[in-house]
Parts: C-alpha cells; sequence; structure tokens
C-alpha cells in the first residue's frame, strides 16, 4: 500500500500554453498556482492580492482520502486543511479561454475543469468538500 504519490509535473501543461515562458501578449493566462507546499488560498491569494480581485471556487476537486483520513483521526478544521494541503487540486490557472485550456490540458492526459470565478470582492470563498463540514457550508479567506 502507497501513502504517498509522486507530484503531477505540469511542465508538458505550462509549455504548451504559455510557449515556454510567461508571455502576456501571447497568452490568455493571467496566473498559474501550483498549489503543492501550501494551500489554495495562500498560493492563489499571492496572484489575486495585488489586483484587487478574489475568487470563489465553488467546483474544485474532492480532497484525496488520505486527507479526508488525516481530518478523520486529527482535530483538522476544513478551513485550517484548505489553507495547508492542496485538498486535490494540484494546479489553478487564471484565463478567459477556460475552454481552450481544459481542452489542451485533457489533450496532455491532465484531467481539467472550470472550479471557479474570480470576483471584484477581495476573498477567497471555497465551497467545503472536506470531511468537517457540510458540502453546502463556504470558507471565506481574506487576501
Amino acid at each position: 500500500m502507497s501513502v504517498l504519490e509522486p507530484s503531477i509535473i505540469y511542465t508538458p501543461l505550462i509549455t504548451t500554453l504559455t510557449g515556454g515562458y510567461f508571455n502576456p501578449q501571447k497568452t490568455s493566462i493571467f496566473g498559474i498556482a501550483h498549489i503543492t507546499g501550501g494551500g489554495i488560498p495562500g498560493k492563489l491569494g499571492r496572484i489575486l492580492k495585488s489586483t484587487g480581485y478574489g475568487a470563489i471556487l465553488d467546483n474544485l476537486f474532492d480532497p484525496c482520502n488520505i486527507v479526508l483520513h488525516c481530518q478523520s483521526i486529527a482535530p483538522v478544521s476544513d478551513h485550517e486543511a484548505y489553507k495547508t494541503w492542496n485538498m486535490g487540486n494540484g494546479l489553478l490557472i487564471i484565463t478567459k479561454d477556460a475552454d481552450e485550456v481544459i481542452e489542451i490540458a485533457q489533450s496532455l492526459h491532465y484531467e481539467a475543469r472550470i472550479v471557479g470565478r474570480i470576483k471584484k470582492e477581495e476573498n477567497i470563498v471555497i465551497q467545503s468538500q472536506g470531511s468537517n463540514k457540510s458540502k453546502e457550508e463556504q470558507i471565506i479567506y481574506e487576501l
């Protein structure tokens, strides 16, 4: 039984989307957050904070079973879990061309979907998928 799995490497996707480097004149990518080594609010928050925008993430991927297990044996709230762990979401891409980005990602065998949207309020709202809150509950992180 394996407890740890290797991190997915997103280099082929990022290279395909940006031509190997970030160039706002050549791509519709406005930001990329690699959600490992920290949680969604910190990583996505770094991109959004200077813009004055926030995000609503209401269609995130489900957390992996090991994270849900850790929550079940330790008092880790969903608020803390999303702040600390990726909760099943490895990469967030901010783009105006979501369908095109998803098509490219899927052609490279990455699972991809629209997980939310950018908003004018300066916070990140996450629809909880963790084990300690109802699926209807929203978690709010200030930027």
